[in-house]
């Protein structure tokens, strides 16, 4: 019988931050198709006109480095692994802010509506 592997910590902070990043494109791609909004960041409002290059940025990339780093983190000492654990949370309060900000806009623009 296969034994079941249990994801660590870090790597549920990983997934949480994987599906925080590609939930803030879906929203971003949602309100700057009302016409009513815009991405603020340059790079990415270039990536967002085009649906592949946004899904390359924003899905298939991330998830590769994110693969990478959970693979890295499985050989790394405790402080190390103190610290990849402040520096994901810090980002993933980034994404909770940004898209709680996105569903905030999202529920006012359908009440204008």
């Amino acid at each position: 019988m296969e034994k079941i592997l249990k994801p660590t910590p870090l790597t549920k902070r990983l997934l949480m931050l994987y599906a925080l990043n590609v939930t803030d494109w879906i929203f971003t791609l949602i309100l700057v198709n009302t016409g009513y909004f815009y991405e603020a960041n340059l790079f990415m409002n270039y990536a967002i006109s085009n649906i592949w290059l946004g899904a390359l940025l924003k899905c298939i990339v991330p998830l590769l480095l994110i693969l990478c780093v959970n693979n890295r983190m499985t050989s790394a000492n405790k402080k190390q692994l103190s610290i990849a654990k402040k520096l994901i949370n810090v980002i993933i309060l980034y994404y909770i802010i940004i898209n709680s900000s996105h569903i905030m806009w999202l529920t006012v623009f359908n009440a204008l509506l």
